[in-house]
């Protein structure tokens, strides 16, 4: 079924949160969607790896629209440490923004995502930095390299 596809979900879930957020309009504000959302990425999460963008797509609508799901942000950190060499600067942005904002401590995916920002430091804008220092300070990663 197409519509429990790992992409087809996370392309669900950030459309419905980017639109929200542009239009400053809720355009749904169903917590049992969300719900729906969340228990079908998980299955889908469990049986197969989503890709960088993906992974960030899916935790940036969770987090834009508040939406926090430790079982949710648990298999996403398995899955975007399985593939972390494979996320750009923005599926780097976008992650540990999301985790920040929903206040999920991930002490080795923070860890993680620090090394893999180094090796691209170059590729980062300066609003992405400070948006990734944020994060650490706001789940108390102190020891987080990005600091």
């Amino acid at each position: 079924d197409k519509l429990n596809h790992p992409r087809s979900l996370a392309i669900m879930a950030h459309a419905i949160a980017k639109i929200s957020f542009r239009t400053r309009n809720p355009i749904v504000e169903s917590r049992e969607l969300w719900k729906v959302l969340e228990r079908n990425i998980v299955k889908a999460a469990k049986k197969e790896r989503l890709d960088p963008k993906s992974c960030a797509n899916i935790l940036w609508a969770f987090a834009k629209k508040n939406q926090k799901s430790d079982q949710l942000f648990n298999i996403m950190e398995t899955q975007v440490l399985s593939n972390i060499d494979q996320f750009n600067s923005q599926a780097i942005t976008n992650t540990i923004w999301s985790y920040g904002k929903v206040r999920h401590a991930a002490p080795k995916l923070f860890d993680a995502i620090a090394h893999r920002a180094m090796e691209k430091l170059d590729t980062f804008e300066s609003q992405s930095i400070a948006n990734k220092v944020q994060a650490c300070a706001t789940v108390d990663q102190s020891s987080s390299k990005l600091l």
